[in-house]
């Protein structure tokens, strides 16, 4: 299916520039809980579980107040889904 096949494409796009975005913003708890929140939203939608997984762990950690440093490291295991 072309269309399904484009909507995959966008939706890996997104999760890509939240990455990047999320890479600049880790000493900002408050910017990473909001990107987390539409990454969390966006992968529910389409049922990658894993994914949103990863986010909602992000999402927690920067919300107890985890230093960038393991906030990066969350990050990394999240992009390891993208692969």
């Amino acid at each position: 299916d072309p269309n399904g096949f484009t909507f995959m494409q966008m939706f890996l796009s997104e999760c890509e520039e939240d990455v990047s975005k999320l890479a600049t913003v880790l000493s900002n708890p408050l910017a990473v809980s909001s990107i987390c929140h539409r990454w969390i939203g966006r992968c529910a939608q389409v049922g990658m579980v894993g994914l949103e997984q990863a986010g909602r762990q992000l999402q927690k950690f920067a919300k107890s107040g985890s230093t960038p440093e393991e906030l990066q490291q969350a990050l990394m295991l999240m992009t390891e889904h993208l692969d």
